[in-house]
């Protein structure tokens, strides 16, 4: 009998013990998924990218782009100005309203110098001198 009861209690502890650990990672599975999904959709939100606005020097030398990357969580348009060869800068943007492209202004001096404007809640201006220099 002192077999059969030793044999009793191992499974007794063996069902014990996968109880335990069931009952820990159900609810750490059950907190991680939701928030492995939740970054995901962030991350989707962060890397979508709209081109709003392109314009090229008077010769065709040099092409700006303005793509939207986002909103930030504090209101702000997240904005780069690209180059040809995929040379980026990052503008912070307050606008309270639809960002489009009557809300951009690119005017080339020659094929080398633009004034990029963006019309937000107060106008930044951005000076593109080529190749790949900005100055804010």
């Amino acid at each position: 009998m002192n077999e059969l009861e030793a044999q009793h209690k191992l499974k007794a502890n063996g069902c014990g013990c996968l109880l335990a650990l069931g009952g820990c990672l159900i609810p750490l599975i059950c907190f991680l998924i939701p928030i492995f999904l939740f970054f995901q959709s962030i991350s989707r939100e962060v890397t979508n990218e709209i081109v709003i606005f392109k314009s090229s020097s008077p010769n065709e030398n040099y092409t700006l782009s303005i793509i939207q990357r986002g909103i930030s969580f504090h209101g702000k348009y997240m904005f780069y100005i690209e180059t040809d060869d995929g040379t980026r800068i990052e503008v912070n943007l307050v606008c309270h309203e639809n960002f489009d492209d009557s809300n951009v202004l690119i005017e080339w001096k020659d094929d080398n110098n633009a004034t990029i404007t963006l019309y937000g809640d107060y106008a930044q201006t951005i000076y593109y001198n080529a190749p790949n220099n900005f100055e804010l």
